[in-house]
């Protein structure tokens, strides 16, 4: 449903977006070190504008960072 939504690219009143007064940052993640060269490669490399579609690309970002939080001990 989270990729209907983002491709939606209107609002939508399904859900309530929460002010982020009062988040505080705990963590920053990176990738395991056997990963690191290769996202670094990544993260170089350039790509024209039409190459990138940022609704799907952040979905599955999104969804990538969720299933790792999901098997992070102490994160519900």
């Amino acid at each position: 449903r989270l990729r209907e939504l983002l491709e939606l690219r209107e609002r939508t009143s399904e859900f309530t977006v929460m002010p982020a007064r009062g988040l505080v940052l705990e963590r920053v993640g990176y990738p395991p070190d056997a990963e690191l060269a290769a996202r670094n490669e990544v993260t170089r490399n350039r790509r024209a504008a039409h190459e990138v579609d940022p609704v799907t690309e952040g979905a599955d970002d999104a969804a990538r960072d969720l299933a790792r939080l999901a098997d992070t001990p102490g994160i519900a």
